[in-house]
């Protein structure tokens, strides 16, 4: 068990002795062979040292004492006694068994992008285990320590952080190991493996088709990691609001206005935070109304209606779509977080519950959000003075957009530019984005995007050049044809891609219709 001590002086620089006792036998009594340290220095020092417990020690908690004396004679020092100049402090230790170590999770294999970050992860139960990282860069490879520096941290920790992960790393493999007093280096197996993917930035567009001589833009999107906000929106009108006493129609809060959460994002908690006063909290319910007319019961008649009197109030109290805790036999005034009762109440018969859990609610959050509440019975009325939703979510921020290297196929003539005019050559090699081009044939344009640890595979984007349609030859107005007799009529034309569809009249060219096959 390692320990420090760290000694100081009044009024000089002088030689003071340190010992240290603990009650190992739990008998009350610091006994000559229960000291497990004595020693000396000069002036303010501290005392770094390992006191090694005897398997002999009685288990639990122990009282330990601590004597410092100015003197040079540490072997002067008794855990009672008198001293001049000093002083004695006592702790309490606690002695376990010491128990072996061994890994109950091994680190798991992981595959990131290029450029992401990576984390490896070990658990191990035992006695003071302590931890650290190897690498090898293959399975033919010898094992190395991993030391905290360059790409890694936590490398004498359970969780290994890999940043800015390159390319060069996919099949790198990573183990744990523990060790302690009680435990002999022992790793982890198997070995987890990284694996890293090519980072693959989006083009944008894809692909296009345009008319010779239209001038058309290309970039280049970086995917950028999810973000995770949190948004809080409190009710500013409409209150204090009172909940009529003895009144199962209800009352509705005024509209609480949610705004500027992303379209798509992925919601991983809503809660909504209020104060009211109520005197018998198993009359009150109250049901969250969402934007989409989705109900949720958030508080049926507390305690199975049995409520309480007194101090029932609420404070700043949570309903929480990530709590299990249920809010029915919390002491008032019930200031923590809770999950939703999600009865099936018909009341308020303004807004009777739709649902049992959130997910419906959560279809649309954009918009106005609603707390409808009643009382039960008689003999009271609750007043809300404050509340809010609160809103923790993910959402994919559009790609940013970002230069690379392009090149053309065919790469004759340079049909790449830099202004959107189309006037100012692209230098091949060099860095653009987003870049104008405007050729007269069919063309591939390729771009590579680069990082200091990541190059991308080259992002091909096709043009397609569609020219004017020219040259046409009508067929002759008129084809005769003997009965039975097959005819054939032909048009030409230049330009395009072309595609031809025929028609066909009935009624000497008044109505028109397509011919199939």
């Amino acid at each position: 068990m390692p320990f420090s001590v760290q000694i100081g002086t009044c009024g000089g620089n002088f030689t003071s002795s340190v010992a240290i006792w603990i009650d190992f036998n739990q008998n009350a009594t610091f006994e000559a062979g229960e000291k497990v340290y004595a020693g000396n220095d000069f002036g303010p020092h501290t005392i770094n040292g390992t006191i090694v417990v005897p398997p002999s020690a009685l288990p639990g908690v122990t009282a330990m004492r601590v004597v410092n004396n100015e003197t040079g004679n540490y072997n002067s020092l008794t855990p009672c006694g008198t001293y001049f100049w000093g002083e004695t402090e006592d702790y309490l230790v606690n002695i376990q068994p010491c128990v072996v170590g061994s890994f109950t999770s091994a680190p798991a294999s992981t595959s990131v992008v290029c450029g992401s970050d990576a984390s490896f992860t070990a658990v191990a139960a035992g006695s003071f285990i302590t931890y650290r990282w190897q690498l090898r860069i293959n399975s033919a490879s010898p094992w190395v320590d991993i030391a905290n520096a360059g790409v890694y941290s936590g490398a004498t920790t359970n969780v290994l952080t890999v940043t800015n992960v390159p390319v060069s790393m996919s099949g790198y493999q990573y183990r744990a190991l523990i060790n302690g007093p009680c435990t002999s280096t022992d790793f982890s197996s198997p070995p987890a493996t990284l694996t890293v993917t090519p980072f693959i930035p989006a083009a944008n567009p894809t692909s296009a088709t345009i008319c010779v001589g239209t001038i058309q833009a290309l970039s280049l999107a970086i995917p950028l990691p999810p973000v995770t906000a949190t948004s809080v929106f409190n009710a500013t009108t409409g209150l204090p609001l009172t909940v009529p006493d003895d009144n199962l129609t209800g009352v509705f809060t005024n509209n609480l206005a949610v705004s500027g959460i992303p379209a798509g994002a992925t919601v991983s908690n809503i809660s909504v935070r209020f104060t009211m006063a109520h005197t018998w909290v198993g009359d009150l319910v109250m049901n969250l109304v969402a934007p989409n007319g989705q109900t949720l019961n958030l508080i049926g008649a507390l305690n199975g209606g049995t409520g309480g009197n007194g101090s029932d109030d609420f404070i700043n109290t949570v309903v929480s779509s990530t709590s299990t805790t249920a809010m029915s036999g919390a002491p008032a005034p019930r200031t923590g977080i809770f999950r939703a009762d999600a009865f099936t109440a018909t009341v308020p018969t303004i807004a009777p519950t739709t649902t049992n859990t959130w997910a419906p609610l959560l279809g649309t959050l954009n918009g106005n959000w609603r707390l409808a509440m009643c009382d039960l019975a008689g003999g009271d009325e609750g007043i809300l003075s404050a509340w809010q939703i609160s809103l923790t979510y993910t959402y994919i921020v559009a790609g940013a957009s970002a230069p690379g290297v392009w090149t053309s196929s065919p790469a004759s003539p340079n049909t790449m530019f830099t202004d959107p005019g189309a006037t100012v050559p692209y230098v091949a090699g060099s860095l653009a984005g987003p870049i104008y081009v405007n050729p007269i044939v069919n063309t591939n344009y390729s771009v590579v995007y680069s990082t200091a640890t990541c190059t991308s595979p080259p992002v091909v984007i096709p043009v397609s050049v569609v020219n004017p349609v020219s040259a046409v030859v009508n067929p002759p107005a008129t084809t005769s044809v003997c009965v039975g007799s097959t005819a054939t009529i032909t048009v030409s034309a230049a330009g395009g891609p072309l595609t031809y569809q025929w028609e066909v009249s009935t009624d000497a060219g008044l109505n028109w219709s397509n011919v199939g096959g």
